[in-house]
């Protein structure tokens, strides 16, 4: 009956729990270590030896998810009014952030592709099972979650078959899926490129990159707020993650041969998901399309094979992860508030919710970029390392992506916050809670702290990149 009664502040206990608890290894990590693991916990499962590792990479998006997860929890604190919704929900929230932990953990392939397929079951819950009530009489709506729900089915079965294969060609080959070992294991050529190609296209899914993108769209728009904001933030991170610990230490001569044909395709995934928020009317798919765009900059980074722009995609995921949560909280915010998602019928806000206006235009700034911003500072290094390339088409591409994302974010805060307010349509409506301030606010603190002093991650990032890509500069 406690359980029972109390489930909410149980839950937001242990994810709060697991946060300090990760800033407290955060504390004890030794930043002077050489690169390699810390932490390294070893057990088995049928005879078979499954690794645990952290590293400065891993650190950071635990950090992000840990961070992100009582957010959550904390935003949905008075959405729902039963108590069977209640604990169902917040349920998968701690599942998912237990699962995305262990992904950011785990050295071994086969139970890294396991974690990270297993870790869709719950977020499939959330967009097919949350909320059903409201949509059970309108036909609509219901097409539109079921057309959502397959798409994310069958793009990340794809995507899930053709890294099972390339793991069982792995272990056909070495006898071993440890991704440490893989690292230092010699493979021939042909082997080599067709595993690059599994494994690009299964992460490819993840990151995503166009073609294979149209899921993601779908998928924000029929996930509540808080799906939203774990799918922006971290679970789009893992395909980067996967390229960073998997792609780049195993298949080195692979990257170094396709690198050039991955650039193409991430700037053509960053015009085109750019032009395509900048037509969009419904506010979470503007922010959608964005977060494909940022995600295939730090594509772009990664792909440079440079040290320095690999850490400035690091430092991007991370600033992504804060300003799209942040975005979405606030998109959460206006539909809680006037219960759509269509912008045509926002305009003049500010008149009404001043302080979430504030928020907002932060929030906003950091999405494109602004100087004083995480999010500048992991751009800068990414596009610091085009600097000395003499393939012109980059620069066009940098250009154009910088102009069309302050272009659609600019246009979507003007559109929102300014303009002549609606007295009908906003009649009686009352400023953003303490709460919901409190939500954001940390976000915001995050983004121009480190903005302002990036020496914070540096100093833990620095020692792991040189250990991982030395053989790239």
């Amino acid at each position: 009956m406690f359980i029972k009664e109390n489930f909410k502040k149980i839950y937001l206990f242990l994810s709060t729990s697991i946060f300090l608890s990760v800033i407290y290894i955060s504390m004890q990590f030794n930043i002077n270590c050489m690169g390699g693991f810390q932490l390294i916990y070893e057990f088995y499962i049928l005879d078979n030896c499954i690794l645990l590792g952290l590293d400065s990479i891993s650190l950071i998006l635990i950090f992000l998810t840990t961070m992100v997860i009582p957010l959550c929890i904390l935003f949905n604190w008075f959405t729902f009014k039963s108590n069977k919704e209640n604990f169902f929900f917040f349920s998968i929230l701690i599942l998912i952030e237990l699962l995305l932990i262990l992904v950011f953990l785990v050295l071994e392939l086969v139970f890294f592709h396991i974690v990270f397929e297993f870790l869709l079951i719950p977020f499939y819950s959330i967009i097919a099972l949350t909320n059903g009530k409201q949509y059970s009489r309108n036909i609509n709506s219901v097409n539109k979650k079921i057309n959502a729900f397959f798409l994310l089915f069958f793009h990340t079965i794809i995507g899930s078959l053709l890294m099972l294969f390339g793991i069982l060609l792995i272990y056909t080959n070495f006898s071993s899926t440890l991704i440490p070992l893989l690292w230092y294991s010699k493979i021939d050529s042909f082997t080599e490129h067709f595993l690059w190609f599994l494994f690009f296209i299964s992460f490819s899914v993840k990151i995503p990159i166009v073609p294979l993108h149209l899921w993601l769209p779908e998928a924000h728009v029929e996930s509540p707020t808080e799906g939203s904001v774990i799918l922006a933030a971290v679970l789009l991170k893992i395909g980067l993650y996967g390229v960073i610990r998997i792609l780049l230490p195993c298949f080195s001569e692979a990257c170094i041969t396709y690198c050039v044909w991955v650039w193409l395709l991430g700037i053509i995934s960053v015009i085109y998901t750019s032009m395509s928020a900048c037509v969009q009317v419904d506010i979470k798919r503007i922010i959608a399309y964005a977060s494909i765009g940022h995600m295939n900059i730090c594509v772009l980074g990664i792909f440079s094979l440079d040290v320095t722009s690999i850490f400035g995609s690091i430092i991007l995921m991370f600033a992504h992860g804060l300003a799209s949560a942040g975005l979405f909280f606030v998109i959460g915010i206006l539909y809680n508030r006037f219960h759509t998602k269509n912008i045509k019928y926002y305009n003049g806000i500010i008149f009404n919710m001043p302080v979430l206006s504030i928020c907002f235009f932060l929030l906003s700034v950091s999405n494109f970029g602004m100087p004083g911003t995480l999010n500048f500072i992991g751009e800068f290094y990414i596009f610091s390392s085009f600097s000395n390339s003499d393939i012109f088409y980059i620069y066009i591409g940098v250009f154009l992506s910088i102009l069309l994302s302050s272009f659609y974010t600019i246009y979507l805060y003007n559109h929102i916050i300014f303009g002549n307010s609606n007295r009908f349509f906003y009649y009686n409506t009352l400023d953003i809670s303490i709460l919901e301030f409190f939500v954001l606010s940390v976000l915001i603190i995050f983004i121009f702290t480190l903005g302002i002093n990036p020496l914070a991650i540096a100093d833990i990032l620095k020692s792991d990149l040189n250990y991982y890509f030395y053989y790239y500069n």
